[in-house]
């Protein structure tokens, strides 16, 4: 009889271990709602390069119409192979290294380019996704942020071998954020963020007077839900236009402060 009891409450035991195993997967395969849709990883490609240069050397193309460029070059005065290097130099010192690392076989393709005065950024393309794939130095650009930031160091790098002192990169994040607040019309909570080592949705800075400040938002809060939504699968553009709203409108994020406490904290949008 002992020996029986003890069967039931092993059967028991290793039900309800079943039970919360089978609770655990059903929240994990998503029954919360998220606030974001789930985005594709983007492919940086680095062959918009060859749009780049094309702008400022022969002019931005605007509603059809092609505008003169700011400075007027001469085609014959534009090394084209420090064009190349200055792109490749700045993926090679993404890893601490510089564009004399190169293997002999894309610096000698370079060389070929660059004598038949062809711009053609596609082999930076291909030598991004074979490093990303092969070489565990650079395994860090199979990341699309990381990417990200390489793709506007080698614009940069771009812009100076072009010696134009008017031509500047902006990402399409810095874009849209100037375009927001040169129509001095932006509403918004006032707060910076980015993901953070965990991937987590971290505010960054919280600016002086604005509404996130007015209602408790801190720096190093990750932020785990908006409006009871999770934040999960919000990239850095989704994220900001799921939490757009009008004047005045509320919105209540659930953040995880520092010292690990769960809060809500209201914001009224302005």
């Amino acid at each position: 009889m002992r020996r029986m009891m003890k069967m039931i409450a092993l059967a028991l035991v290793l039900a309800l271990m079943g039970a919360a195993c089978s609770g655990a997967g059903d929240g994990a395969t998503g029954e919360v709602e998220q606030l974001c849709e789930l985005e594709p990883p983007r492919q940086v490609d680095f062959t918009v390069l060859n749009e780049i240069v094309d702008i400022v050397i022969n002019g931005p193309v605007l509603n059809g119409r092609r505008y003169p460029p700011a400075v007027m070059y001469d085609e014959e005065n534009v090394n084209l192979e420090d064009l190349y290097l200055g792109a490749f130099d700045a993926v090679y010192r993404f890893e601490g290294l510089t564009s004399d690392d190169l293997p002999n076989e894309i610096r000698a393709e370079i060389m070929k380019l660059a004598a038949a005065g062809t711009i053609d950024f596609s082999i930076l393309d291909e030598h991004v996704k074979d490093l990303a794939a092969n070489d565990p130095r650079f395994e860090q650009l199979g990341r699309e942020r990381q990417q990200t930031q390489v793709f506007a160091a080698a614009a940069k790098g771009v812009l100076v071998a072009l010696g134009d002192p008017f031509a500047q990169y902006f990402s399409p994040e810095q874009t849209f954020a100037h375009d927001q607040s040169s129509t001095g019309e932006f509403v918004g909570f006032g707060f910076q963020w980015q993901r953070n080592d965990r991937n987590e949705v971290e505010i960054q800075v919280v600016h002086e007077g604005t509404p996130a400040d007015q209602g408790g938002l801190r720096a190093y809060d990750v932020v785990l839900f908006v409006d009871g939504k999770s934040v999960d699968n919000c990239g850095r553009q989704a994220f900001s236009d799921a939490i757009r709203g009008g004047d005045g409108q509320e919105a209540v994020f659930t953040v995880r402060r520092p010292d690990g406490t769960i809060e809500d904290v209201t914001m009224t949008r302005g």
